[in-house]
């Protein structure tokens, strides 16, 4: 079921008080280093994962191909029985298409989405990268929320477990209109891959709805030039 995020009161425009940025830094730092540490994140230059999905909305199997390179660009393919789905986020645009070589430029909505994911995705990096933006939620016994504003209509919330530091639930919301969507993505079975921290498994949720889940079975770290592109979408995935 979808996690309750509770945060404090609070705007991200108003400056924050020193000691609440030690916690928020402190925290961050934390999350960094259970995740391998600055050093090592900052070599992985690229991964590519390949993972199962299970879209429980649409009841079928989707084959699941992540590119990540840096902390903007990230290449997505979704392969269902049915079609296949293509998103690209680069240059700071997003891009969907059903094949890689046929993409078009995504309209505001799904386009923000995107960016969203592509930040989903990045989380830890995000959080570091951006870390004098990011604000202190609700802190419990157990847990501690990250919260960070990306653009006007774009936010994220970032649920780290006190023990292990590990990141066990984002949630992103957009602003459409007077409408707020909401998604969020649940984190278990953490594994390292070359010293470096991943969730081999996702739960999703859209509007409070479980949409699917993803099961990892391959993460290359720094993979050679042609592991970064996507496959054709008559080509079996995998």
């Amino acid at each position: 079921m979808p996690i309750v995020f509770i945060l404090l009161s609070m705007s991200f425009l108003a400056p924050t008080h020193a000691c609440a940025e030690d916690a928020t830094f402190a925290t961050i730092d934390k999350v960094v280093e259970a995740y391998g540490g600055r050093s090592r994140l900052t070599d992985v230059n690229a991964y590519r994962l390949e993972a199962t999905m299970q879209a429980v909305r649409r009841g079928e199997q989707a084959d699941v191909i992540r590119i990540i390179e840096g902390v903007d660009r990230f290449a997505l393919m979704l392969r269902y029985p049915s079609q296949t789905e293509v998103r690209v986020f680069r240059d700071g645009q997003a891009w969907v298409g059903r094949n890689p070589d046929e993409l078009e430029l995504a309209q505001e909505t799904p386009g923000s989405a995107i960016v969203l994911q592509a930040a989903r995705i990045n989380i830890v990096r995000m959080l570091d990268d951006l870390r004098l933006r990011v604000r202190q939620g609700n802190v419990s016994e157990t847990s501690t929320v990250l919260e960070l504003r990306l653009a006007a209509n774009l936010w994220m919330r970032a649920l780290v477990d006190k023990a292990t530091h590990h990141v066990i639930a984002t949630q992103s919301m957009m602003r459409v209109g007077e409408q707020t969507m909401m998604f969020e993505t649940q984190y278990s079975d953490f594994r390292e891959v070359d010293g470096v921290l991943f969730a081999f498994h996702e739960e999703k949720y859209a509007g409070g709805m479980h949409m699917g889940s993803i099961d990892v079975h391959l993460i290359e770290i720094n993979p050679k030039p042609e592991r970064l592109k996507l496959p054709p979408a008559e080509e079996l995935a995998f």
